[in-house]
């Protein structure tokens, strides 16, 4: 899918590869890359919309994607990326927790909210303990 493209080692590790080699600061950096990432793919958190199934395993897939790149040993991946991950991690919790309180959301994208939150801070709970 094009998220796995968009969060691949590939594409992450030419993004901070560029943004090293163009030092003027105008460089399309992993913080630009992941935000616009994440605006697109979490648009409807936090909106007092509905989030259609497809949205949701969408989401998910990113979420654990996400995880996955914060969650990584050491040398297995960008040291800026497993940051941005663990950073980008904590924001969508907040996001969620936002969310969740909402008035007017359907039963499903309630469920979703509540368990993308609770997903999100058991690893970022996790992580920290581990460290």
């Amino acid at each position: 899918s094009l998220a796995a493209v968009m969060i691949s080692a590939s594409t992450t590790d030419r993004i901070a590869e560029n943004a090293f080699k163009t030092r003027d600061g105008h460089a399309y950096n992993l913080d630009d890359h992941y935000g616009a990432i994440l605006g697109a793919v979490f648009r409807e958190v936090g909106a007092q919309t509905q989030i259609t199934p497809l949205r949701r395993d969408l989401q998910k897939f990113v979420l654990n994607g996400l995880m996955l790149q914060a969650g990584a040993p050491a040398g297995a991946i960008n040291e800026d990326v497993r940051t941005v991950a663990n950073d980008s991690l904590r924001r969508l919790a907040a996001r969620f927790d936002a969310a969740q309180k909402l008035k007017g959301l359907e039963g499903m994208t309630l469920v979703h909210l509540r368990d993308s939150a609770e997903q999100t801070k058991r690893f970022l709970n996790r992580t920290s303990v581990a460290r």
